[in-house]
């Protein structure tokens, strides 16, 4: 603000001020023209993004962390004001398991969590009719109620955000130069994606469900999108924000796709929810053959029923799983034919194999990544991308 005004000096008789506040004296003549130069110095140097109100946070917590403990280690750092105050924290992915409105025209929201934690929002009262069992984000303090002699923990809540809706805005993660911001479970991503293009940015927009490819295709013809649905063969062009529609197979990949990154600041937009991890977990299963299956098909060509066996499979996942039984000399496999090499009795051993051990680690990377792509603290997440982009920076 203070910069501003020094902008603004010559139109002005005195201005000053604080961290807190500033104040200014001006010449009634001189007020349209300051105005003019004000709101120019505004959209010169600052973005829509600029504008939207921020609670910053200082931790995340789950519902089992809330207690009196807590609140006393909390209360420690007392007094609190302007230059200490008191700390703010997030509950992310929550639900509400009642509420209801009190005050004065209804104004504040009481509540209790499906864990039993319970709180109030004041002047959030208007929010009731849209919280049955949504997904909620929740910005809060921690303070102690006494009511009747009786002392009990409750959330002080600052806002709520709502999951679900593309018109509400996200909760950010942010560390150096990478933010995250939290969408998961959004029901109309494509609305959120409009919001997104509104701020005249380029974006880049994962997706490996065909269905959904073709059809965000046909919604986003605009040049400043790019949708891809691998990392094969990504282009160099420069995004200013990711969106993943998709959840990406391992941190590998997802490091990859941030490449196409040219800028300083990276923007990661979280729009997968529970859907896409089936959806991710279903395509590694139609393709990488499992020790289940290589077992199955073994048994079908040892008693040669493994033509009708084959038939009920895609080419890729049957392909891989001959491969694998060649590898360990169980089979002879060239131009469809298979031969029996050896009739085990014993149990199998697939690990000899380096193509089922590579299978293995594509499977074990896409469930290590999904625990950190749905955790409730996203802050993992942020720490292995910013450890990774550093590590590929440095050349190793």
């Amino acid at each position: 603000m203070f910069n501003i005004l020094s902008h603004c000096a010559d139109l002005l008789v005195d201005y000053g001020g604080h961290a807190q506040a500033a104040g200014l004296s001006i010449r009634e003549d001189k007020i349209i023209d300051f105005k003019k130069r004000f709101n120019n110095y505004l959209n010169e140097n600052f973005s829509e993004r600029d504008f939207i109100p921020e609670i910053k946070l200082d931790a995340v917590l789950e519902e089992k962390d809330v207690n009196r403990e807590l609140y006393d280690n909390i209360n420690s750092l007392m007094p609190f004001g302007a230059g200490n105050p008191r700390p703010k924290f997030l509950m992310s992915n929550s639900r509400f398991k009642k509420c209801y409105t009190v005050g004065k025209d209804k104004r504040h929201l009481k509540f209790e969590l499906v864990n039993g934690v319970s709180g109030i929002g004041f002047n959030l009262g208007y929010l009731k009719n849209n919280l049955a069992n949504a997904q909620v984000d929740l910005a809060f303090n921690i303070k102690l109620n006494n009511w009747k002699d009786k002392e009990n923990i409750q959330l002080n809540l600052l806002d709520i955000n709502l999951r679900c809706n593309a018109d509400t805005y996200p909760v950010r993660y942010t560390a150096d130069n990478i933010s995250i911001f939290d969408k998961r479970g959004c029901v109309d991503s494509s609305d959120y994606i409009n919001r997104l293009l509104d701020r005249q940015c380029r974006l880049g927009i994962y997706i490996n469900n065909r269905k959904k490819s073709r059809e965000f295709n046909s919604l986003f013809t605009d040049d400043s999108i790019y949708i891809f649905s691998g990392t094969e063969l990504l282009p160099d062009v420069t995004i200013d924000e990711l969106v993943l529609i998709s959840l990406p197979f391992s941190l590998s990949e997802l490091s990859k796709m941030l490449r196409l990154f040219h800028t300083e600041n990276i923007n990661l937009h979280l729009l997968y929810g529970k859907r896409e991890y089936y959806t991710g977990r279903k395509l590694i299963k139609s393709q990488l053959p499992t020790a289940n299956f290589l077992r199955e098909l073994y048994k079908k060509i040892k008693y040669k029923r493994h033509k009708k066996f084959i038939s009920c499979y895609n080419k890729k996942l049957v392909n891989s799983g001959l491969n694998i039984l060649a590898d360990l000399e169980l089979i002879e496999y060239e131009d469809s034919k298979i031969r029996l090499l050896n009739s085990l009795e014993n149990k199998l051993d697939f690990s000899k194999s380096i193509r089922y051990n590579e299978i293995t680690d594509i499977i074990d990377k896409f469930n290590k990544f999904s625990q950190l792509a749905y955790a409730k603290n996203l802050f993992k997440l942020m720490i292995m991308v910013k450890n990774n982009i550093q590590e590929v920076n440095n050349g190793f």
